[in-house]
Formats: C-alpha cells, structure tokens, sequence
C-alpha cells in the first residue's frame, strides 16, 4: 500500500516541477499582458487560445488519450499503438488545414491571414504534444515529461520578451511564442521517444486494435467538446453580447483562478497514472478514499483562501483597467474546484475504460451551462458567465460522482463536503458587499479549515516522512544504496 503513495507522490513532484514554471508563468506574467496588450487585443488572443483548445478534441478524435489507455498495461497492448494515435493525428490536422483554409478566404470573423495560421499552428501543436506526452506517461517516461513542460515555459518567456517587447507584434507575437514554446517542447519529446522505444514509429497495431482505440476515444471528442462549453462558451457569449472588452476582463479574471487549475493539472497527470494502475472496484485499504478526501480537503481550503485573497491579489496582478476583473475571479475559482473534483473521478471511468461516461456527464452540464448563459450573461454580464460555469461543473461532478459508485465502492464525507460547498458560496457573497466584509470571509476560512483539519494534517504528516525518507537516502554510503536496490 506505501508503494501507491509513493508512486503517486513521485509521479505528482516530477509534474510539479514540470508544471510549476509554466503555470506561474502564466500567473505572474499577468500585469505584463496587461500592460502591453489592450483589453479588445488580450479578447481577441483569449478567443484565438479558446478555439484552439476546442479544435484538439475534434481534429485528433482525442486519440492521445486512447494512446496513453491502451499504452499503459503492458509491451504487448503498446505495439503500434503510438504510430496508429500519429496516423489519426496527421490526418485530421490536415483535413483541418484544408477546412481551415476555405474558412479563411470567406473570412466571417474578420481576422488577418497570419492568425488563422497560427490558430493552424496551435491546433497542429497541441495535438503533437498531448500524443507525444501521453505515450511518454505510459511507457514510464515521467522525467521526459516534466522536461517538456521546462522547455515549453523558458522558450515562451523568451518569445513573450523577444516578439512582445522588442519587435511589438502584439496579438501574433503572443500566440507565436506559445505555439513556439509547445512545438520546440514536442521535438524533444519525439527524440526521446525515437531513443527508448524507436520501434514504435515502424510498428502496425491490427485492425481489431486500432478500432478499440477509436471506440474508446470517441466519446471523448464529445466529453472535450461538452467540456470546452462548460469552460469557453461563456467568453463567445460575452463576445456576442458585450463586445471583445468584457471578454479581455472576464479571461484576466480567469488567471487567479488559474491556482486551483494548477493544482489540477499537475495532480490529474499523476493521479491518471495511479488510477488506472492501481484500480480495485472494492477499494480494500482506503487508497482512492483517502485520496479523494485529501484532495477535495485541500482544493475547498485553497479556494477558500484565494477568495479571501482575491482583491488584494487583484490589485497587484491586474493593471489599469483591468482591476475591476476582480468581480468575477472568486466565482470562477469556485468552478475550478468542481472542474478538479470532476476530473479526479473522471479517472475511475478511465480505469474501467467506461469513456462513455465522460461524455454523458459533460454533455448535460453544457446544455445546463448553455441555456445558464444566454440568461445570465445579457443582464449580468461577465459574473452571470462565471456563475453559470460553476453551476455547470457542480452538474458534472455530482453525476460522476453517482456514477463513480458503480464501479468503486467510494465512501465520501457527503454532508460535511456540501456544508462547506456552500460556505465558499456564502463567502463570495460576503466578498461583494460594501467592505467586503473580512472578518466575516476570515470566519469562514477558519471554519472550513477547521472541519478539513484531519486531511490537512494527514497530507503534512505523509509529506514529513517523504522528506525524512529522502533525507536519510541521501546520508547512505552508496554501498548501503545498492543493498536497498
């Protein structure tokens, strides 16, 4: 059992390490878009980025997740299973580009010639690195991960500095250094993989297999498409009706919440690993229980924080006119935990190869999430966006978690967990009266760390071992090392 732990809490550092630059990246380079980007331009590349990340699910019938499932048990379900996922990869971007292409000369949306090609390179990309990351994961591959991640954010922050601040180039030069950051990333990636497993690129998985993946995958184009409504649909809403202003507001606001979102990231990539390696329906020792309660213990207290720390944290990230995105970033700080939690048991259905259930889940939250925006939005703007986003991953998270129980006999602090759902709530409320009312967001913060004081505690006991265990292999003599190999 101290080997999942321990496997999981590796795996979760290496993609800490990974992770970590890019995502602060993307949080403390904040007053720096703000500041060289207008609002309208930082809408137009948010709208761009949003489009983009839509277009993966479609374009590549989200095969690298099929590629990673099938990949992970054994040498022999890998075999041609990566070319197969590179095949799908390669077709659909060029059927995309062809289609792409077409769309630009009738050019609806008014957009230059150089950003429909970067939406091209984005897509292309995106798509190579998810293929290229996942397949690393499954065959083991960790560290090779975590160095993609370092690659992708020193080679954007170059280009942010080179094509933003020296040649000013503003929309493109801050697409460019993304989508130049994820391709240097995808070529290192390629080499490792070439290096360690080069038989993979020759290698033909039969008919029978290639159709698995595909029906493994398919339903997941629809979980993707139904999730980007769930995260994206509102900003095009707020485009519709309010114009690309409110939009660069409302993805500003987006970036403080982007904390909870990291801790996702990192954590899923991980736990996905554990997951599907580690599955047992009858959950005998408590290992998805414990973690489950650990983690929606520390996503409730962080976002708890965040809020309390909201304005302030506003008032040093949000320049200009961009301060008043404050409005909006604690509620959608309240959907990145629902997001998370979703995510988190959406790797049961992973492990049991149930994707159908993804795409059910997510489905119903974008039609909730859907009729929810075209109400909210025209009367309340960018926080009727942000509210109707938490209330469609609320939707996605209580259906898998009923679901989850079909399969895994997963015992959850169901009462208390809802208390503090609404605590949180409550303390958005408190955030936008006159004052702010700190004392009262305080109080609540106190409480709910109060009721999850007993995971809190257990995760800083399991981090003090890991520490000490670390520690005490570093004072071995290296003859003592071998003994313990």
């Amino acid at each position: 059992m101290a080997n999942k732990y321990s496997y999981l809490a590796k795996n979760t550092v290496i993609f800490t390490i990974s992770s970590f630059g890019s995502k602060l990246l993307a949080f403390l380079l904040v007053p720096f878009y703000t500041n060289v980007l207008s609002k309208a331009e930082y809408g137009t590349a948010d709208i761009v980025t949003t489009t983009s990340n839509l277009l993966v699910f479609a374009v590549t019938l989200c095969i690298a997740d099929a590629v990673m499932r099938f990949a992970i048990e054994s040498v022999e379900s890998r075999y041609g299973v990566f070319r197969y996922g590179l095949k799908v990869v390669l077709t659909g971007c060029s059927i995309f580009g062809i289609l792409l292409f077409g769309f630009s000369l009738l050019d609806p949306v008014h957009w230059s010639g150089s950003l429909y090609l970067l939406l091209f390179l984005s897509v292309l990309t995106n798509a190579l690195n998810q293929l290229v990351s996942n397949y690393l994961r499954a065959i083991d591959e960790i560290t090779s991960v975590a160095v993609m991640g370092i690659l992708t954010t020193a080679i954007t922050i170059i280009c942010n500095l080179v094509l933003l601040l020296r040649f000013k180039l503003g929309v493109e030069g801050y697409l460019l250094s993304f989508v130049a950051g994820i391709a240097l990333a995808s070529v290192y990636g390629f080499i490792i993989i070439w290096k360690r497993d080069r038989a993979c690129f020759s290698q033909i998985c039969d008919g029978s297999t290639g159709k698995l993946m595909i029906a493994y995958s398919f339903p997941l184009v629809f979980n993707g498409l139904a999730w980007w409504v769930n995260g994206s649909l509102d900003r095009y809403c707020i485009l519709l009706f309010h114009g690309a202003a409110l939009n660069g507001l409302y993805a500003v606001a987006s970036k403080i919440p982007t904390v909870i979102s990291v801790v996702n990231q990192i954590f899923s990539q991980a736990w996905g690993l554990s997951a599907i390696k580690e599955f047992d329906g009858e959950d005998r020792d408590g290992f998805f229980r414990n973690i489950y309660a650990l983690y929606n213990g520390v996503l409730v207290v962080s976002c708890s924080l965040l809020i309390l720390l909201n304005i302030p944290l506003a008032k040093i990230l949000f320049a200009k006119d961009f301060f008043v995105a404050w409005q909006y970033s604690s509620v959608l700080v309240i959907s990145a935990v629902f997001s998370a939690l979703s995510g988190f048991l959406g790797s049961i259905f992973a492990a049991v190869k149930k994707s159908r259930i993804f795409a059910v889940s997510t489905i119903a939250a974008a039609l909730i999430n859907t009729v929810l925006n075209l109400l909210l939005i025209p009367r309340f703007g960018a926080l009727g966006a942000g509210a109707a986003t938490g209330i469609a991953f609320f939707a996605v998270w209580l259906i898998r978690l009923v679901c989850a129980k079909r399969y895994l006999k997963l015992s959850v602090s169901l009462t208390r967990d809802c208390v503090c759902y609404g605590l949180i709530v409550a303390q958005v409320a408190a955030e936008h009266l006159d004052g702010h009312l700190y004392w009262v967001q305080g109080c609540i913060f106190t409480l709910i760390l109060a009721l999850y004081w007993k995971e809190i505690w257990q995760m800083t006991k399991r981090i003090g071992k890991m520490i000490r265990a670390f520690q005490s292999r570093r004072t071995q003599r290296p003859d003592e090392r071998n003994e313990d190999r």
